[in-house]
C-alpha cells in the first residue's frame, strides 16, 4: 500500500500587493485579511456590466449579457449600497470627463443659431438647476415642509350695502 505524506499546515497563498495585484480591488493587507469584506466588494462581472452601462451606454439587459451574467443578478446587485456607490462614482467620472467637451459645444452653440434644447442639455449635464421647473411660480424655489401660498385677487369685490331698508 502506498502512503501519501500530507503537510500538516498548508502554505498560505502569496499576498497580493499594489505592485503584484492584477485587480486593484483584490489587494490584501499584510496580515492576509482582505481590505474590504467580501460581501462589500463589487465583483468583476458586476464591475464589467456597470462599466458597459456607463461608458458604452448599454441597457441593463445587454450589459449583463456582455459581462456574462444573468439580467436578474445584475438587477439584484444594483440594489446593494456598495454597488450603487460604484455606479454613481462611474457616472461622476463620465460627467467630469465630458465637461471640457460641453464647454466647447456651448461656445459653438453661442456663436451659431438659437439652439436652446442643446443649451438646456448642457446645463443639465453640468448640474445647474433648470429655472423653468425650479418653482413653477416665477422666482420661487421649492423647499421641504408645508408651504402656504396666499394669492390675493387683483380686483377687489364690489362693496354691498347691507343696512336694513327702514333705518336710513
Amino acid at each position: 500500500m502506498l502512503k501519501v505524506k500530507r503537510d500538516p499546515k498548508p502554505k498560505p497563498a502569496p499576498i497580493a500587493t499594489a505592485d503584484t495585484a492584477s485587480d486593484p480591488l483584490d489587494i490584501e493587507a499584510a496580515d492576509n485579511t482582505p481590505l474590504a469584506p467580501l460581501k462589500h466588494r463589487v465583483t468583476t462581472k458586476v464591475r464589467t456590466a456597470i462599466d458597459a452601462m456607463v461608458l458604452e451606454g448599454l441597457d441593463r439587459r445587454h450589459a449583463s449579457e456582455y459581462a456574462g451574467m444573468a439580467d436578474h443578478s445584475l438587477y439584484c446587485a444594483l440594489r446593494l449600497p456598495h454597488v450603487k456607490a460604484y455606479y454613481r462614482e462611474q457616472l461622476d467620472v463620465l460627467r467630469e470627463s465630458e465637461r471640457a467637451k460641453n464647454i466647447h459645444r456651448a461656445v459653438q452653440i453661442r456663436d451659431a443659431a438659437d439652439n436652446m434644447p442643446a443649451m438646456q442639455a448642457i446645463k443639465w449635464l453640468e448640474g445647474e438647476p433648470d429655472q423653468s421647473v425650479a418653482g413653477g411660480r416665477g422666482n420661487t424655489t421649492q423647499s421641504p415642509g408645508v408651504t402656504f401660498v396666499i394669492v390675493q385677487g387683483t380686483t377687489a369685490a364690489p362693496m354691498r350695502d347691507v343696512t336694513p331698508k327702514g333705518e336710513e
